[in-house]
């Protein structure tokens, strides 16, 4: 099971690891929703971007069209776990997937359960880093600091290390108008920020992705952003640099 990954990725991969599964090759995925979803794609592989170290992937069971995921090759357990070395080109490509849902959908928001290894995962179903983007227009910072307090403001992503290293899950929002914060989250339900959108944003998706992996959305997120993308060449070339 080699995929296209080079043999440094390849050892770093983790098994059993869903997203390890697909970005070697989507056939040997083991998690049954994943692998229903993909009896059910009518494409091979649902990548979007491939950089050096990172993928987009447009979200099984989707909250909105366009609801995108950024995650790493390696497998780090949260987005505060990424090495320096592959920051700089994650904050570069979450900057150009933003432009593209602003430049399609009018809007963008982020979100991460940040795991830790052998403390908690934060809410996450896959303790595999992944960073939902999606052009979602409720604010839902009023629900995140009801539960987990006022939190602290994020300017980079640099910042989510502090609590990995003090051994400490955490929440990361980004809301629609580009503030940022963090929330230690040591207790927090499993997939916190579905929930939470699904109670506040009135979304017509269920908040468990398990449930309706939503595949005509992600069909149609995938083919959005690749009609955007093939149009403009220099789209992919500025998400890839």
């Amino acid at each position: 099971m080699t995929g296209n990954l080079p043999t440094d990725q390849l050892v770093k991969s983790v098994d059993g690891c869903s997203f390890c599964e697909e970005l070697l090759d989507p056939h040997y995925i083991t998690l049954p929703a994943a692998k229903e979803f993909f009896q059910e794609f009518r494409y091979n592989k649902r990548i979007l971007i491939e950089t050096g170290g990172f993928f987009v992937v447009p979200s099984l069971g989707a909250l909105v069209p366009g609801h995108v995921l950024i995650l790493p090759k390696r497998h780090y357990y949260s987005v505060g776990e990424i090495a320096d070395t592959d920051l700089a080109q994650f904050e570069l490509l979450t900057q150009r997937v933003q432009s593209l849902l602003l430049r399609l959908y009018g809007s963008c928001s982020s979100f991460e359960h940040g795991c830790v290894e052998g403390v908690g995962k934060a809410g996450a179903c896959i303790d595999h880093a992944h960073l939902h983007m999606l052009p979602l227009k409720t604010d839902l910072r009023e629900g995140i600091q009801s539960r987990f307090g006022p939190g602290a403001e994020i300017h980079r992503f640099s910042e989510l290390g502090q609590y990995v290293s003090q051994q400490i899950p955490y929440l990361y929002y980004r809301s629609p108008n580009g503030s940022s914060r963090a929330y230690e989250a040591l207790q927090a339900p499993s997939q916190f920020f579905r929930q939470l959108i699904y109670a506040t944003a009135h979304t017509t998706a269920p908040w468990d992705w398990k449930k309706d992996l939503r595949v005509a959305i992600v069909e149609e997120t995938y083919e959005s952003l690749r009609k955007l993308l093939s149009s403009e060449p220099a789209l992919i070339k500025t998400a890839r640099a």
